[in-house]
């Protein structure tokens, strides 16, 4: 039988890599033969849709010198990038999470604002990625 030896892999979505600037995947495959002496070419590039990006609520609460936001995720996305605005400047990239809070220190500024996006790629504040944006906090 000419299919005997054919396998299936099956990637879970936990396993995915970030998403796109346009919330999509980025994929392509390589076949590599059991005993690994044998490759093939990389596959062309395919694009695959990503869950839609829907706001969730959340809450950034401040105690002694640390700040902390908490927010929640019905697709329960593997990783999130946050990105924190102190005062009047620009919103920074600040970290990673896998998990639904992130916490980090005050820097002696006036007041904070923090987004939560879908991991991406490119490590940049996108609109389009944003599940959860917080009020601006005062810290004084």
């Amino acid at each position: 039988m000419a299919d005997a030896g054919i396998k299936k892999l099956i990637i879970p979505k936990n396993q995915l890599p970030p998403v796109s600037d346009n919330n999509e995947y980025v994929l392509r495959y390589r076949i590599v033969s059991d005993d690994k002496n044998r490759t093939s070419h990389y596959s062309p590039i395919f694009l695959a849709t990503a869950n839609t990006v829907e706001s969730v609520s959340g809450n950034l609460s401040i105690s002694g010198n640390s700040l902390v936001a908490t927010w929640g995720d019905s697709n329960n996305r593997p990783r999130y990038d946050i990105f924190v605005k102190f005062d009047n400047g620009n919103y920074l990239y600040h970290g990673t999470s896998p998990i639904h809070t992130y916490g980090f220190l005050k820097t002696g500024t006036i007041n904070v604002r923090v987004v939560v996006q879908v991991e991406g790629i490119n490590k940049t504040r996108n609109a389009a990625l944003t599940i959860f944006e917080s009020n601006l906090v005062s810290l004084v």
